[in-house]
């Protein structure tokens, strides 16, 4: 059986704990996919810039691909990215959502068109013990993004820890946050060659999400 594999990659901890089983099960990690918006040069919902993603790579010793969502719509760019996987041996592709049907939908329909095989390590998982696991491992993420009808802005850059995830769980919030209540960047973990540096820059409102800037 192929062992290589492609992974859609946000940088967050579900995206980083998906790599990382998918690697203690003996797959090989080629190549880190991640979409950017083509202006600012950051990655969709992460809101990551690129200078900051290499840096991840360079960290995780995986290349990055990165599909620019400012020229094919994002689905079509997601494909050709995948076909060239493909082309290059590349037959499975790795995807790090839990259990929203419509998420892994989009995924095997993107799979399905480039002829490439799909994967979800977390699916089905229990939520809060997936998070406890990600802490448990020693990974470090910190909260990038949120989304200020569910959190305060006061939680922009916490880690995730066991006293966190306590934390929203007791005011009834998803910890692991998989409807998009707030986004993380994972700097550190058992798969990282060494520590990811970053600076924490402004805060940027957009309605509903308020957004940190990590920088190189």
């Amino acid at each position: 059986m192929d062992k290589n594999f492609i992974i859609s990659f946000s940088s967050g901890k579900d995206s980083i704990l998906s790599l990382y089983k998918m690697i203690k099960n003996g797959y090989k990690p080629v190549r880190l996919l991640t979409t950017i918006s083509g202006k600012e040069k950051r990655s969709l919902f992460h809101g990551v810039n690129v200078n900051l993603l290499e840096n991840v790579s360079e960290a995780l010793d995986i290349p990055l691909v990165v599909v620019d969502a400012s020229g094919p719509p994002y689905g079509k760019a997601f494909e050709t990215e995948l076909r060239k996987a493909k082309n290059d041996g590349i037959n499975l592709c790795a995807f790090g959502d839990i259990d929203i049907i419509e998420h892994q939908n989009w995924g095997k329909d993107r799979c399905k068109a480039a002829n490439i095989d799909c994967i979800w390590p977390l699916w089905n998982e229990n939520r809060i013990s997936l998070v406890r696991e990600f802490v448990a491992l020693g990974f470090k993420a910190k909260i990038k993004i949120l989304n200020t009808r569910h959190l305060s802005e006061q939680y922009l850059a916490q880690d995730i820890t066991n006293s966190l995830i306590d934390e929203f769980v007791a005011i009834g919030l998803d910890p692991s946050a998989e409807s998009g209540e707030f986004h993380t960047f994972v700097y550190d973990g058992p798969i990282f060659k060494h520590k990811v540096d970053f600076k924490i820059s402004d805060i940027h409102r957009i309605g509903d999400y308020s957004m940190l800037d990590f920088l190189v």
